[in-house]
Formats: C-alpha cells, structure tokens, sequence
C-alpha cells in the first residue's frame, strides 16, 4: 500500500507540473510576441512641383493593404488630410477620390490615382507619427 501512495503522489506531481509548465509556455509565448502597434496618418496632398492641391476638397483618400480598403481619409480645403483611425504597420497602396461635386475648380487630376492599380501612390508608416506628402499628377503630364 505504501508503494502504491508514493507512485500515485508521484504521479500527481508530475502531471502538476506538467500543466505548471504547459501554462507556463502558452503565457510565456503571447507574452514574447510583439504586438504591432497602430500608427496614426496625417499628411498633405501637393500637386507635382507645385502648390498644395484645393482642388480635391471634398474628395478622399483610401489606403488598401491585401486587398481590402484599410482607411479613408476626407481632403480639406488646404489638401490637408487625417485619418480618422491609426494604421498597423504594413505597407498601402493609395488612391484618390475626387469630390462627387467639386467646390472648387482649377487642374484636373491624372485619372489613374483613381485606381489602386495606377496610382503608383504607397505608403509606409514608420515612426510615432506619420506627416506624409503626396504629390499628384495633373491630367496630361
């Protein structure tokens, strides 16, 4: 009977530290991992060596990563533009746009920013803050 005491605790405390341990690893493992940490945008659209872009106001800005539209972020009166929640790093490709019924009228914009596939606009965030400057072709160039 005594032997039978001593192989059931030992058996006990095994299987103790075995779960001791298993937890021990799953939470040692979520802790290791970092998590990726959502950075906030804003920037200003300029036109192509020129001046900011105030044509656009009113229109918008999509930032879409694998596929799917990650951020929208509407163009003030200035080309000015903030999203209205952080991006996790990754890198975007970016289009534009336009107002449905622009306020202001003045250079057309290259229709290919339209398209994520055209546009050749990306972005990186990278740091705490993201100022970023977009330059936009004008229809023609």
């Amino acid at each position: 009977m005594f032997a039978t005491q001593t192989a059931w605790r030992r058996s006990r405390l095994g299987w103790g530290l075995l779960t001791a341990l298993a937890w021990y690893s799953l939470l040692g493992c979520e802790a290791s991992a970092p998590k990726a940490k959502a950075l906030p945008v804003e920037g200003v659209l300029k036109w192509e060596k020129g001046p900011m872009v105030t044509e656009l106001e009113g229109g918008s800005l999509e930032f879409e990563k694998e596929g799917a539209v990650a951020a929208t972020a509407g163009i003030t009166g200035d080309g000015t533009f903030t999203l209205g929640k952080a991006l996790p790093p990754g890198t975007y490709r970016v289009r534009v746009v336009p107002p449905a019924n622009p306020t202001r009228k003045g250079a057309e914009m290259d229709p290919r920013l339209q398209s994520f596939d055209t546009s050749g606009l990306t972005f990186t965030p990278t740091a705490e803050t993201n100022q970023v400057t977009l330059e936009l072709k004008k229809r023609g160039r």
